[in-house]
């Protein structure tokens, strides 16, 4: 998977590729239209802190007819054989402006990828209603509100880390010494 500043690649977890899991796109889309819903984790770091990897519980249920995704909601959709979970960060006609948490890149998705919703997650033994919790709502129109901060921390980060390496900097240890 990528590392935390490049992020935008990641998939959800309800299955990332069909090579991580072992789960073919068909699968994914059959329990959504079989069961009305799809309960599994995600992986990957590019929701990051909301969701974190293989340790949070989604909840994503499809849209009813002619439903279409608000500016904050979550939605699961199908980019070739990968699926990913982002949040909406802007709605046009027959398409979404969509960014994960953890990332920089604005993706352009249409309508027609989209397979369902993140209705509610568990982080550990919390459970979240993401249309009933007040918490839930302020998170993410913080997060959206602070995204040109955290963007140009991003920027100066990898730009630190690129001179550093030049001089020789070959990162943090791990492990004995």
């Amino acid at each position: 998977m990528k590392d935390a500043d490049d992020a935008d690649g990641d998939a959800a977890g309800a299955g990332g590729t069909g090579a991580d899991s072992g789960v073919v796109a068909t699968d994914i889309e059959g329990v959504l239209a079989r069961e009305g819903m799809l309960v599994s984790t995600t992986v990957g770091v590019s929701m990051l802190p909301m969701l974190r990897n293989r340790r949070d519980t989604i909840v994503i249920r499809p849209l009813a007819p002619g439903e279409r995704l608000r500016v904050g909601d979550v939605p699961l959709y199908r980019v070739g054989e990968r699926y990913v979970l982002h949040r909406v960060i802007g709605v046009h006609d027959g398409w979404y402006a969509i960014r994960g948490d953890n990332c920089v890149a604005t993706e352009h998705v249409r309508d027609g990828q989209v397979l369902g919703r993140l209705t509610e997650c568990y982080r550990g033994s919390r459970h979240v209603v993401c249309d009933e919790s007040r918490g839930y709502r302020l998170y993410w129109r913080m997060w959206l509100a602070t995204w040109p901060l955290r963007r140009c921390w991003k920027a100066m980060r990898h730009a630190v880390g690129r001179v550093l390496r030049l001089f020789g900097w070959k990162g943090l240890r791990r492990g004995p010494l």
